[in-house]
């Protein structure tokens, strides 16, 4: 995924799609932050939850034609949020930030006795 994502946006721009770059996954996971044995563990946990969903979805039997269509669903999904990627580390730390702010606020205000 990370591949065809990443040649279809060099493409989109005009560049060759075998020109190297730092647009990659794990150059961005670093990034936004995560040290290389985090970036590690991010990638190869959402690996072992497709595995994991590719098996239990062949146990139990559902159709191929249902997997393929989930996948092409996880692929669009991760291709709408890998070219937004900034966006989002935006406003996930916006977030975060206002939570931290209301924790420490809620911390700092004395009771009422």
């Amino acid at each position: 995924m990370d591949m065809v994502t990443i040649m279809t946006r060099r493409i989109r721009r005009g560049d060759s799609p075998f020109k190297p770059d730092r647009e990659h996954l794990h150059h961005i996971l670093l990034r936004a932050g995560l040290g290389p044995r985090q970036t590690l563990l991010a990638i190869v946990g959402v690996a072992f939850i497709f595995a994991l969903v590719g098996i239990i979805g062949e146990r139990a039997g559902i159709r191929e034609s249902v997997m393929l269509g989930l996948f092409l669903l996880a692929f669009v999904g991760y291709f709408w949020s890998i070219s937004r990627v900034w966006r989002l580390l935006t406003w996930a730390r916006r977030g975060s930030d206002q939570s931290e702010s209301l924790h420490s606020k809620v911390n700092q205000t004395p009771l009422n006795k």
